[in-house]
């Protein structure tokens, strides 16, 4: 029964993210609106959940479940009609999507919260969470054994919450107060949150639909359609996620990158005039990012100062304005929930860091960061496509001008920000490098992908007209 509750919530978060994506994108199709819904159904998830949280000091799960159910019933036909409409190739693609996902899936199920951060942080506050409903109660008190980084905002744990609710809507602590010896054995007594598995299979496969939509919308490659639509999910393996092992199902980044990556996929498609409105949705998408994990400040910072040296058209009020907002109702909705949850035993002082450091400290680290950076992106399977992203795609895309400058500049700006936190970081270096640089990095992984993409369509198209081949790829994207 969890399983089946679990997949009534994915499919309600898509139907949210359909709604929401009906009058924004009405050119998209397929697996472009596929990810996009998972992406628009995830932001407007955290914010139904988190809002009542901060303000009320509450977790208000049965609102949202009517929401997601009220939604499912209004957006299922639409899609069955899309369905209907779809022709054989897309099938075929969507027949390979589903056997990948399947076997996502079935790792989910296996061997939920296994990394430890899905235990002893995610995993232990969504059951707190279940549990009190809350975070004013002993659970979250406990600083010895329950609550580990109080800066982490709670947007995951609230998901997980919501999921286990649906299957267990009144639980109840079988041995009271009682203390475990560590974090991870407090998270052994309750298996309700394991429904959050199969729900966490929507963030790779939203991100694999992306993969996906970058192929088919390839024009260039139009004679190579029919080979390539059936193989676009295995193309998505390029997004260093799925060889990777710096990720986690059950962990913040990969519905972080979602995020990012969608909202980045809107900004461009608004540039280049494919999405009027394409920008206030990359706006939300943005903010709703906030409420999952403090490191999304900095894609967010590095987008700003992108879209300023890249010379963004200039936005509309509407959507400067809404994307502040929000932003700053995300920052105020963390702050106030955290402010309730006593101060941790350990904390990451960056203002200390930087107090006590010097620059002849900082710049004598940086071949060990370098190196321990090196080493991370082997040991995760991610050097050779990082390296064609940097190497290849962003020159390239600082040479094109336009968006593609936007997402170089963005991807080089981020980088450099990394450097930075590894410079000057509280903690030991090599082990911060090698634990944290491949998952931030791939906050970014979207763009890059777009880079990738776009260089290798662009290069199909210039051969093509040496050779003679074809016309000049007049109706490609901008």
């Amino acid at each position: 029964m969890s399983l089946l509750v679990a997949f009534g919530l994915a499919l309600g978060t898509l139907a949210l993210g359909e709604l929401a994506l009906r009058s924004l994108a009405p050119q998209a199709r397929g697996f472009e609106r596929f990810g996009l819904a998972a992406a628009a159904g995830l932001a407007l998830c955290l914010f139904a959940l988190y809002l009542p949280l901060a303000f009320t000091g509450r977790a208000h799960f049965v609102p949202l479940l009517i929401l997601q159910g009220a939604a499912l019933v209004a957006a299922l036909p639409r899609a069955l009609r899309d369905l209907r409409a779809s022709d054989r190739s897309v099938w075929l693609a969507a027949g390979c999507f589903a056997l990948v996902v399947g076997g996502v899936l079935r790792v989910a199920v296996q061997t939920p919260f296994a990394a430890y951060d899905d235990r002893a942080i995610y995993g232990l506050k969504g059951k707190a969470l279940w549990l009190e409903g809350g975070v004013r109660g002993p659970l979250f008190g406990d600083l010895e054994v329950v609550h580990y980084h109080r800066d982490y905002a709670l947007g995951l744990p609230l998901l997980i919450a919501h999921a286990a609710f649906a299957s267990d809507p009144t639980p109840h602590d079988p041995r009271g107060l009682e203390p475990a010896e560590s974090a991870e054995a407090w998270v052994d007594r309750y298996d309700a949150v394991a429904t959050w598995a199969p729900w966490s299979v929507l963030w790779p496969a939203a991100l694999a639909a992306l993969a996906a939509a970058l192929v088919v919308r390839a024009r260039a490659l139009e004679r190579a359609r029919p080979l390539l639509l059936p193989l676009a999910l295995p193309a998505a393996l390029v997004f260093p996620w799925i060889p990777g092992d710096s990720w986690s199902l059950s962990g913040a980044d990969l519905p972080l990158s979602l995020l990012v990556g969608a909202a980045a996929w809107c900004a461009v498609a608004w540039w280049r005039g494919d999405l009027p409105r394409g920008l206030l949705l990359a706006g939300a998408l943005a903010a709703s990012a906030l409420l999952l994990k403090k490191d999304v400040a900095l894609a967010c910072a590095g987008a700003g100062a992108a879209a300023l040296l890249a010379r963004m058209p200039r936005p509309g009020i509407a959507a400067v304005l809404s994307t502040l907002a929000l932003a700053g109702l995300s920052v105020v909705a963390v702050r106030t929930a955290g402010a309730s949850i006593p101060t941790p035993t350990f904390e990451e002082d960056y203002l200390r860091a930087l107090r006590e450091g010097t620059p002849e400290v900082w710049l004598a680290r940086l071949p060990l960061v370098a190196d321990s950076f090196w080493h991370a992106l082997e040991r995760a399977h991610m050097r050779l496509w990082w390296l064609l992203v940097f190497l290849a795609a962003v020159p390239a895309g600082l040479r094109a001008g336009g968006w593609r400058r936007f997402l170089a500049l963005w991807l080089v700006l981020h980088l450099a920000a990394l450097t930075l936190v590894f410079l000057v970081t509280p903690d030991q270096a090599a082990w911060h490098v090698r634990t944290a640089s491949t998952r931030l990095l791939c906050h970014l992984v979207v763009p890059g992908g777009l880079l990738l993409v776009d260089l290798g369509v662009r290069l199909v198209e210039r051969a093509r007209r040496e050779l003679g081949d074809a016309p000049a790829w007049s109706s490609a994207p901008r």
